[in-house]
C-alpha cells in the first residue's frame, strides 16, 4: 500500500510538472507570435508589454495624482467635484 501510494504522489508530481511546462512553453510561444490586430503594426505581445511598462514608468507621477476636490462618483461613473457640478 505504501509503494502504491509513493508511486501515486510521483505520478501526480510528474504530470503536474508537464502540465506546468507545456504552459509555459505555449505562453512564450504566443507571445513571441505577432498580434492578429491591423493597429498593431505587426507587433508581438512581448513588444506590446514592454511598450506600455515604458509608457507607464514615463508618466509623470505628479500629473497622475488627482486633485483633492475631485472625486469619483459611483453612480454615474464620472470624476465630480466636492459641490457635484
Amino acid at each position: 500500500m505504501k509503494e502504491f501510494l509513493l508511486g501515486l504522489v510521483k505520478a501526480l508530481l510528474l504530470t503536474t510538472e508537464v502540465v506546468v511546462a507545456t504552459f509555459g512553453v505555449w505562453v512564450y510561444v504566443r507571445g513571441s507570435n505577432s498580434i492578429e490586430v491591423p493597429a498593431a503594426w505587426g507587433i508581438t505581445i512581448w513588444q506590446f508589454i514592454q511598450e506600455r511598462w515604458d509608457a507607464y514608468k514615463a508618466v509623470d507621477v505628479g500629473m497622475s495624482v488627482l486633485p483633492e476636490h475631485l472625486h469619483f462618483n459611483l453612480l454615474s461613473g464620472r470624476m465630480v467635484t466636492v459641490n457635484g457640478c
